[in-house]
């Protein structure tokens, strides 16, 4: 999993290989092909050594995390461990939520977003889905999915199809 910049290294690399021992290397090694990684507000650049460093990265996204927990927009009895998960979920959902091959434009504030298209927002859905179901008595859930739909399942998704539009109205 490396830069889609090195494609053609690859291809030549695993060419030489499957020549010197066919049987061996032929057809088993892929090369996935990511983006790159850039920030909103910072302009990257290896030769003058202005790098993206994930430790960096992490540390940023754990302080703003840490500010919401502060402020008390996210819950966390075990402050240290919610922090640095909530943040890890946020770095790699922003960059997952982009296609392998694509540059992914990291946008720190959006990553730690409470609303919408965010990993903290995930975090906090699932952890609320599992409060329901905690308060239901419901134990061991398993989702599952079928391509068959109950009656009750069909019509519950003809009126979220229609949620912006009734919001709107």
């Amino acid at each position: 999993v490396v830069g889609s910049e090195q494609a053609g290294y690859f291809q030549v690399a695993f060419k030489a290989l499957e020549l010197i021992d066919p049987e061996k290397f032929q057809g088993k090694q892929h090369h996935i092909s990511m983006g790159m990684v850039n920030l909103t507000d910072r302009k990257m650049s290896s030769r003058t050594g202005d790098i993206l460093r994930v430790d960096w990265l992490i540390d940023q996204v754990k302080e703003r995390i840490e500010n919401l927990v502060s402020e008390g927009k996210i819950e966390a009895a075990d402050r240290d461990a919610v922090t640095e998960q909530v943040a890890i979920g946020a770095i790699k959902y922003s960059v997952l939520k982009v296609g392998t091959g694509q540059n992914v434009v990291f946008d720190i504030g959006k990553s730690v977003s409470l609303d919408g298209d965010s990993g903290p927002y995930l975090q906090y859905t699932f952890a609320r889905t599992q409060s329901v179901l905690r308060k239901a008595g419901i134990s061991n859930f398993k989702f599952q999915i079928s391509n068959e739909l109950e009656i009750e399942e069909t019509s519950v998704l003809r009126v979220l199809y229609r949620f912006d539009e009734i919001v709107i109205e």
